[in-house]
């Protein structure tokens, strides 16, 4: 039986001590690893959301267009340099109506 073996105190308290400071210790360690985790999780959110305001801001002032818009269109689709200075210079002469320069 059980009765026949026998425990020595320095080996039960050597063993207990053991697995309290293996305990402690690995306890750091996740807390570390899931400190770690949450920051990093932490910082992807604001890089998220920094990205969805950057995209948001932009797309209305994408949306907003300005009065030039139409007038751009027509210059930026240009052969060569010929038909890009032409394309200017029939602009000027709508602007300059009364012919004044």
């Amino acid at each position: 039986g059980y009765e026949s073996v026998r425990m020595d105190r320095p080996v039960a308290i050597f063993f207990i001590v053991f697995h309290f400071a293996a305990c402690i210790c690995l306890l750091g360690i996740v807390h570390a690893i899931l400190l770690d985790e949450f920051m990093l999780a932490m910082q992807e959110e604001r890089t998220r959301m920094r990205d969805d305001d950057f995209d948001r801001n932009y797309m209305s002032l994408e949306k907003l267009g300005s009065p030039l818009d139409p007038l751009l269109a027509r210059l930026a689709h240009f052969h060569s340099s010929t038909d890009l200075s032409n394309k200017i210079r029939e602009l000027f002469q709508l602007i300059d109506a009364n012919g004044s320069g």
